[in-house]
């Protein structure tokens, strides 16, 4: 048994690994695909496929609020496909849960 421990350094390092982000970007174009531009069906299909599981309404909610968020910030920096990007911080975020880290 291993014992469950969560330290500033795993965080960090899901959240600035340049690989990490590649993984992230990568799981977020494989969601988008089937989605068909619906970001509440690449989003509970993110919680499927990361963590085995459907997310709540209020995940879906926070989630949906998030990428929204992200998207509205990277089309104010004029960056290049943004819905991606917003869709990748959500998939990194998905990453960096204890739940996606420890199987039970």
């Amino acid at each position: 048994s291993r014992p469950t421990t969560t330290v500033a350094p795993q965080a960090l390092a899901i959240m600035n690994n340049p690989q990490i982000r590649e993984y992230a970007k990568a799981f977020a174009t494989k969601l988008r695909e089937p989605s068909k531009g619906s970001t509440e069906k690449a989003i509970r299909r993110g919680y499927e496929i990361a963590l085995g599981r459907e997310s709540t309404s209020e995940e879906t909610a926070d989630a949906l609020a998030f990428v929204e968020a992200q998207r509205s910030s990277y089309s104010q920096g004029q960056k290049v496909d943004g819905d991606l990007l917003a869709l990748a911080d959500f998939c990194q975020v998905l990453f960096g849960l204890n739940e996606f880290v420890y199987v039970e």
